[in-house]
């Protein structure tokens, strides 16, 4: 079933791509009348593999859209089996008021880090714009419609630190609730958080199928990811030959060096 929907995604329905960016239409099967206050959930996919981009997606829906899509199971997305999450991804972008996801390229992460940017200010950075375009999105499809809480999924040690970077940006209009492993605690966050999952696995997919080679889930712990990574690094984590854009090179020794020996 991912690999259908993965050619599918050159030509998804009731989506534009645009310059990383992915921003779905939903139809809106919500009664507006019970629309109540609209939260938005933040999370991301893809934060310490070595193959494929980092996925980072804002939801915002209802409160009852959430309280719906709880019942439908929208949880954690690594406590899903893949079908499930696609599933649940089709319920996610018909019942939300807006989906908006960024993909940040290995190449990208690699360049920033060697500029000096830590992979949280990256993810940091991605997730307030994408928060920021849904917030856009939002105005330009219900002018009426505020975004009043938004959840986020710290990567932070410290949640509240996090947190302030949002509530920055957001001002005082918008509640901010910033948790460790929030996808647990949150619909919201747990939407956003199998949004991306599903991204990134067709992303990998796309991959795979374009270079017609083995990937696994892109983590150096899985052994097909070790066995693509062994072509193209040496034991000590050097490369050995020209390495493909969507493999994150500030990872190579750090995260998987002693593993391909």
């Amino acid at each position: 079933m991912l690999r259908r929907v993965a050619r599918q995604l050159t030509q998804p329905r009731n989506r534009v791509i645009a310059r990383n960016f992915c921003v779905a239409a939903p139809k809106g099967v919500y009664d507006k009348s019970k629309i109540r206050r609209l939260i938005g959930g933040v999370d991301e996919a893809g934060r310490g593999p070595v193959l494929g981009p980092l996925v980072v997606s804002c939801v915002i829906l209802s409160e009852r859209a959430s309280d719906e899509l709880a019942t439908m199971g929208v949880k954690d997305s690594k406590k899903l089996s893949p079908a499930r999450r696609e599933t649940l991804y089709d319920e996610i972008c018909k019942w939300s008021h807006v989906v908006v996801t960024r993909h940040l390229q290995a190449d990208e992460i690699d360049r920033r880090r060697a500029e000096g940017e830590s992979l949280n200010a990256i993810e940091v950075n991605a997730m307030l714009e994408v928060t920021d375009l849904a917030r856009k999105q939002l105005k330009l499809r219900y002018p009426s419609g505020n975004l009043d809480i938004l959840c986020v999924d710290s990567c932070d040690i410290r949640a509240d630190r996090f947190g302030s970077h949002f509530e920055k940006a957001l001002g005082p209009g918008v509640a901010v609730l910033s948790e460790h492993k929030a996808d647990e605690s949150f619909t919201s966050v747990s939407a956003a958080s199998i949004v991306a999952k599903v991204q990134r696995d067709w992303a990998l997919l796309e991959l795979e199928e374009a270079y017609g080679v083995s990937l696994g889930s892109g983590y150096p712990s899985d052994p097909l990811t070790v066995q693509y990574l062994q072509q193209i690094f040496d034991d000590e984590g050097n490369a050995i030959t020209k390495v493909p854009s969507f493999v994150r090179q500030s990872w190579a020794k750090k995260s998987f060096g002693q593993q391909i020996a």
